[in-house]
């Protein structure tokens, strides 16, 4: 995947840190005659700050070439906004019972996505990591059986049980390009090597089977549709107009 686009998800993200609620009861009820993400736009800043999507995408890029593991950060931390209230950088609040300590489901059903969009945005695991512990009754117990998941593919289960000697070690999720955004997260479930139970089952699945391989077949299907999903992903709930706040300090409300 071209970092450009990977830069763009971060860009519309980033933009979004200076928008936070609490909501107005009057913003609550104009909320219901218009959808939000209507006011959007990618040319917004062209006359106050016209170069700042190149200088995002540069600074950005600049930090990633010097630390890989910041583009799966960026890329959960947008998903775990997004996911509990909608996509206000609420996740950055720092109080108790926050947004920061909410659970999230991965699937993100429940806000406006289909499953389509479920397969596609799963592909972020082509970058990034998993600490064995969340994985690892895969490897030695898998339901209880005491024996290794029978999904998983006889010569990638020996390298999880040499990687694996606490629970605090971590696994690429792709290990054939860990460091790459590309489309071999779906051979890799093609192969039974996909690392999360999660990932596994969608080519177990025959609602989503036919998604991942046409995903692994189709490298620009991916990249194009991983755009798409992450523009619906960034639309979710987002506040605009007079709703929210432009936060002074992005870990606290401007006010009590």
């Amino acid at each position: 995947m071209k970092f450009r686009y990977l830069a763009l998800f971060v860009l519309l993200g980033h933009l979004k840190l200076s928008v936070i609620e609490p909501v107005t009861a009057a913003a609550q009820k104009a909320a219901v005659s218009r959808n939000p993400a209507d006011d959007l736009s990618m040319g917004f800043y062209d006359n106050t700050c016209p170069d700042v999507e190149d200088i995002i995408q540069q600074t950005v890029g600049a930090w990633i070439q010097k630390d890989s593991t910041l583009a799966p950060s960026l890329l959960r931390l947008l998903f775990h906004d997004c996911a509990v209230r909608g996509c206000d950088a609420s996740i950055l609040l720092n109080f108790t019972g926050s947004e920061r300590t909410a659970f999230v489901s991965s699937t993100l059903r429940a806000k406006g996505l289909d499953v389509s969009d479920l397969v596609t945005l799963s592909g972020a695991h082509t970058i990034g990591r998993a600490s064995c512990g969340t994985f690892i009754n895969r490897v030695y117990d898998f339901n209880g059986t005491g024996k290794p998941d029978p999904s998983l593919n006889t010569h990638y289960l020996p390298m999880l049980k040499k990687r694996c000697k606490r629970s605090t070690d971590l696994v690429h999720l792709d290990v054939i390009t860990p460091t790459t955004f590309d489309n071999v997260y779906y051979t890799n479930l093609q192969r039974k090597a996909g690392l999360l139970t999660t990932d596994q089952e969608l080519f177990s699945d025959p609602k989503t089977a036919a998604s991942v391989e046409a995903m692994a077949s189709q490298p620009e299907l991916f990249q194009n549709q991983f755009a798409v999903s992450m523009i619906k992903v960034q639309n979710i709930e987002v506040l605009t107009r007079n709703e929210g706040e432009v936060r002074v300090n992005c870990n606290f409300l401007n006010s009590p």
